[in-house]
């Protein structure tokens, strides 16, 4: 069992290599326009090629098998005994350290040999529980980044940080737990587990209970929260914040092209997430009652407004009509912003040498050529 919680890390690893890169060039030539494909061929080719190479993934895939390893090893053969009188395993008497008992150092002095046993013990056990349910979420966060094709190097250096984290961070809030209750014992695997799967909410938990000991004042950002955004989840808002982006502001100048062959998103949607960005960062506490009037929702679809207004010939200015549906007191502002459009939304060039941020979309048949043999 040990071995396999070990060997499935590489074994995925190597199946995504191997058998999704050609899925990947699939997905990316169905989500960008025909111009934009022959334009960007041979970057996307290259720049993907490089990304399912093996090589990428072993120093991070090897660092988390032996990590995962140790805590497996811990978890199923560490069995401890006070000393080697009572019975065959780990003589704790011999392991016993801050780590483990941390404040409560000096019950191991008093004499009483059940209390400072039972304080390794709960110590042991919450790192233990920590250490299973990062584990989990880390293969179902492996599966996930599979199917998805967001299997990249940071998904193991993540899952090695999280699992050093929460199993630690599991042990540190143990110690709250002492003198122990029958009712708490019986809870402190679930508690630890749960700590381990989500390891924000315990930090969270610290910080706020650190801050109201300490008195210290709230700490508040002006940045744009990623949630805003229209159909982002928590999953994808840790792996945009993985590639940099921590909020709406930043997210504003980013590269959809780029981040979809980094990443596991489509083309299509990171367009829209930072064509909302960007609108949604220009127009401010305005971008509601814009959005609600309108249904423009994006920079993108606010440009497609502008010229299919002017595709049909109409008499009057595109912006008197927005103005009428939202109100005089954003005139000024929807005027700055049309002025502010990036040309990309407005107009595609072909000759760009950089991958655009958004453009007109087309879904185009992939072409039958094999696109390894093209990389």
């Amino acid at each position: 069992m040990m071995l396999y919680c070990v060997l499935i890390i590489p074994i995925i690893t190597y199946c995504y290599v191997t058998m999704m890169k050609d899925e990947k060039l699939r997905r990316l030539n169905e989500d960008l326009s025909s111009v934009e494909w022959e334009a960007y061929h041979h970057y996307i080719v290259k720049h993907v090629g490089e990304r399912y190479r093996m090589r990428r993934y072993v120093g991070s895939v090897t660092a988390l098998m032996i990590f995962v390893l140790l805590g497996f090893m811990s978890l199923l053969l560490f069995k401890p005994v006070p000393s080697t009188e009572v019975g065959h395993g780990m003589n704790m008497g011999i392991g016993v350290n801050f780590l483990l008992l941390g404040p409560y150092v000096n019950v191991f002095f008093s004499g009483n040999e059940n209390d400072w046993f039972q304080r390794m013990v709960i110590s042991t056990a919450a790192f233990q529980f920590g250490f299973l349910g990062a584990y989990i979420y880390f293969l179902r966060h492996l599966t996930r980044s599979y199917y998805t094709l967001d299997l990249t190097p940071h998904t193991f250096v993540g899952g090695l940080v999280r699992l050093g984290t929460s199993s630690s961070l599991a042990l540190v809030l143990s110690f709250l737990i002492f003198p122990p209750s029958t009712k708490i014992i019986h809870l402190l695997p679930a508690l630890s587990f749960l700590i381990g799967y989500f390891p924000e909410r315990g930090l969270l938990f610290l910080e706020q209970w650190g801050s109201h000991i300490l008195r210290l004042p709230a700490t508040e950002y002006s940045a744009i929260p990623l949630t805003t955004l229209d159909g982002m989840s928590y999953e994808h808002e840790i792996r945009l914040q993985r590639e940099g982006y921590d909020n709406v502001d930043n997210l504003v100048h980013a590269h959809a092209l780029e981040l979809a062959i980094h990443t596991g998103f489509s083309y299509t949607q990171l367009r829209q997430w930072i064509g909302q960005a960007w609108l949604r960062f220009h127009l401010g506490a305005d971008y509601e009652v814009f959005r609600t009037r309108t249904g423009i929702t994006s920079a993108q679809e606010l440009s497609e407004f502008y010229v299919g207004w002017r595709a049909q010939e109409q008499c009057s200015d595109p912006e008197d009509y927005l103005i009428r549906a939202i109100g005089e007191t954003m005139k000024s502002k929807i005027t700055i912003v049309r002025f502010l459009l990036p040309s990309e939304h407005l107009s595609f060039a072909a000759s760009n040498t950089e991958p655009p941020r958004t453009s007109e979309r087309t879904i185009v048949t992939p072409p039958s050529k094999n696109y390894a043999a093209s990389a």
